[in-house]
């Protein structure tokens, strides 16, 4: 809008030059049509369709006003017309540097230009041959010159943007790493932490009860003592992939030890909801790999209601429910 304005004040300080004793309001109707252009185009800012078509939307800026002007010249006479023509030069500038589009878009506008300009000035309504060269090698320079600063400035903020997205993934990868097992990839104790904070925060909010499920792993040791370290891992992924299925969107499983998962299950908290749950855990854990091998487990819960208790005691909890649960297994098998 701005460039608009500009665009204006030229135009009106030109004619008063051209026009001493009174201004051609005749000038005015291709002036007013190329304003069209970016007043529209302000309009369609906040739209979808800007965003899909920004480049074409601004260059469309750039070659209406150079249009416009072009349109202008067309109806004065030669003394007077080419004292329009270093506008012409200044929205080479403008839309190399200014308007925003992209420099394949702002090149092909003033190459488009360039040959109206020509095709006007030098067929249609010829200008001295001298006269339009000279034009000819101003503008050319101009985009040169222009051009190439656009270019460089482009090119700048390319390499800034893709310079920026990869620290952006970097760091996106650091914190991935630190807060997920290197392992399975479940989320570590860090950010199971964050996860039910969270979770006990919202429950505030909405009255919802969650629950957190301790699930220990029976006799692992036992696996990796007989198979070795590289089965025990290898079941360690399988159990964590079977527990996914286990669980909606908004739930997080995570690994906080060596066999020691937790779930955290949003607006999990009546009786055959949680036996419900459990009896899924306890199926999927107990897949077999492809191999045959697998293992069993005990699992304990826990309610997590809006700031009843701290977190770590919410996990204490749980985990005294599941030792709990496997002692009286192992009561009951002896």
């Amino acid at each position: 809008m701005l460039g608009a304005l500009l665009y204006v004040a030229a135009g009106l300080v030109v004619d008063i030059w051209c026009n001493p004793e009174g201004i051609s309001w005749q000038l005015w109707y291709p002036r007013l049509l190329a304003l069209l252009v970016p007043a529209t185009v302000a309009l369609l800012i906040e739209r979808e369709l800007f965003d899909r078509h920004r480049d074409l939307l601004l260059a469309l800026v750039g070659f209406a006003a150079g249009a416009g002007l072009i349109g202008v010249m067309s109806q004065l006479p030669v003394s007077q017309a080419t004292y329009y023509y270093p506008l012409l030069v200044v929205i080479t500038f403008y839309t190399y540097n200014f308007v925003g589009t992209s420099f394949i878009y702002a090149l092909c506008v003033d190459l488009l230009l360039l040959a109206i300009y020509n095709l006007m000035f030098g067929w249609w309504q010829p200008f001295p041959l001298s006269t339009l060269i000279s034009h000819n090698v101003v503008i050319i320079c101009a985009n040169l010159i222009a051009g190439a600063g656009g270019y460089m400035a482009e090119w700048q903020r390319r390499a800034l943007f893709l310079h920026e997205r990869e620290l952006e993934l970097e760091r996106q990868d650091h914190m991935h790493r630190a807060r997920h097992d290197s392992l399975t990839g479940l989320p570590n104790r860090e950010l199971l932490q964050l996860r039910l904070e969270r979770a006990q925060r919202l429950a505030g909010q909405n009255d919802l009860l969650h629950t957190v499920f301790f699930i220990d792993l029976d006799n692992f040791k036992v696996i990796n003592d007989r198979y070795g370290h590289d089965q025990g891992d290898r079941l360690l992924q399988h159990i964590a992939e079977q527990l996914r299925s286990c669980c909606s969107e908004k739930d997080t499983i995570a690994r906080i030890g060596g066999d020691e998962f937790v779930l955290l299950a949003w607006n999990v908290w009546t009786e055959p909801d949680i036996d419900k749950l459990i009896r899924c855990l306890q199926q999927a854990i107990a897949t077999p790999m492809a191999n045959g091998l697998f293992v069993e487990s005990s699992i304990g819960c826990c309610h997590l209601t809006a700031g009843q208790l701290p977190i770590d005691d919410v996990l204490r909890m749980a985990d005294a429910t599941m030792y709990r649960m496997k002692h009286s297994r192992r009561v009951q098998a002896g």
